[in-house]
């Protein structure tokens, strides 16, 4: 190393002690590894930006729910660092031509949800007005820009998945130690929040009173319909024999997920995916395989927590929509004016569970303006239809959409690529049922 390296690893050492001994002083112990954790990541992102973009995908799916009770407010640090995931991506992987009609659907869109956080979202108060942004903009923005990127990102989309299996794998610890005795402070959930007060309590009337699994995600439904994103991309991405082992790992997983979640909404989201990937075709051994896995799986967890034996019953998932659904939304139906309709609701009240509920907020106008953009971006991805369709059925009858990490997820998985940029296996001559997902 020449005299000039030495004198920047000296000086760094120097400013790295400084800051720890001044950080020491005025926080936590905690705050002060944050604190270093972000300066070491942003020099790291100067110099290797597509790795400091996988570290940040990784560590979102693994603990979205990371940070800091400010003010009343959980705040999320790494709602903003999968933002700046997704801006290294685009500077190491390159962003491509803009599509014209794709930036005016997107600027008539954000300029309509602009418009409604001006008139309705401000006046509730900053509170309201950030979710609103947090769900119907920053995800779209990202999406679109993930869905331009140049090269493959498959190296980010493996990254978010091993973060996701690492929740998978704290969900199961939670299973056997309990939810509460396992919590982590500042990491599982946010440091100076209440764990007791995330309603992961489901009151099973037959059997006994069990919790949902909501593992670092800190609730059930949003656990499970996040688990259904990465379980639909890894299904599609095996029944057209474009999976790599990582992603029979990530099946596997997000089954687990699914099923301990508690979640009503993503049984039923995971089965009418499933459904619909098999009908487009594709080999039926790896479809039977995948069947008795499912099944497997899903008679593991109820026999090991039998209430959820009723709760998964046919009847419960049919009306997964129910728990007051139908006689709230026919309730605030029957409120709202026909300019409300198509509008959105004139003043703010919080919005009812569903479709209902993103009604209220886009109006008609608004939602359809968000499906053409997004129907614009299908087009660009090979296989992100079937995320979309995921969260499209999750957002009929819950309310997930609008919460942190629920959107943002499948904008990474835009990113890498869910399952273009992957060549096609040739059809294999021997059977393939023995090996159930035989992977390259």
């Amino acid at each position: 190393m020449n005299r000039q390296g030495v004198s920047w690893v000296v000086g760094g050492a120097v400013a790295t002690a400084a800051l720890v001994l001044i950080c020491l002083q005025f926080l936590s112990p905690i705050l002060t590894l944050l604190v270093i954790a972000a300066g070491l990541l942003v020099v790291w992102a100067i110099f290797k930006p597509l790795e400091a973009a996988c570290v940040l995908a990784f560590l979102t799916a693994a603990f979205p729910k990371a940070g800091i009770k400010v003010d009343g407010f959980p705040f999320p640090v790494f709602l903003f660092g999968l933002i700046i995931a997704v801006v290294l991506a685009a500077a190491a992987l390159g962003w491509g031509r803009r599509d014209i009609v794709m930036d005016l659907l997107l600027m008539a869109y954000l300029v309509w949800v602009l418009c409604r956080v001006v008139a309705v979202g401000l006046p509730a108060g900053f509170s309201a007005a950030f979710q609103f942004l947090a769900w119907a903009a920053i995800p779209v923005v990202i999406l679109v820009i993930t869905t331009h990127l140049k090269r493959d990102g498959t190296v980010i989309r493996k990254s978010l998945e091993r973060g996701f299996l690492l929740a998978c794998v704290y969900a199961l610890v939670q299973f056997v130690g309990g939810v509460e005795e396992t919590a982590i402070p500042g990491l599982s959930y946010a440091l100076g929040d209440d764990i007791t007060q995330k309603n992961n309590v489901i009151y099973s009337s037959s059997v006994a009173d069990f919790s949902k699994i909501p593992s670092t995600y800190q609730n059930g439904n949003i656990f499970g319909l996040a688990a259904t994103v990465f379980f639909s991309a890894a299904l599609l991405r095996i029944a057209k024999r474009q999976s790599s082992r990582q992603d029979v790992v990530v099946l596997l997983g997000a089954l687990a997920a699914i099923a301990l979640s508690g979640s009503r909404t993503a049984i039923l989201a995971a089965v009418i995916v499933t459904l619909v990937v098999f009908l487009r075709g594709g080999s039926l051994s790896r479809k039977l395989g995948i069947t008795a896995v499912a099944v497997g799986v899903v008679m593991t967890v109820i026999t090991v927590q039998p209430g959820f034996v009723e709760r998964y019953s046919i009847d419960n998932i049919l009306e997964s929509g129910g728990a007051g659904r139908s006689e709230v939304w026919s309730a605030i139906l029957s409120q709202l004016t026909p300019m409300e309709y198509f509008f959105g609701m004139a003043k703010w009240r919080t919005p009812a569970e569903g479709v209902v509920g993103m009604m209220m907020q886009l109006g008609i106008f608004g939602m359809l303006l968000l499906i053409a953009v997004i129907a614009r971006l299908v087009v660009r991805r090979s296989g992100l239809w079937v995320v979309v369709l995921t969260l499209g059925i999750g957002a009929v009858v819950d309310s997930s959409y609008m919460l942190f990490p629920t959107w943002f997820i499948p904008a990474m998985l835009a990113a890498s690529a869910v399952t273009g940029g992957i060549r096609n296996d040739p059809e294999p001559s021997e059977p393939e049922l023995p090996a159930l997902i035989r992977t390259r």
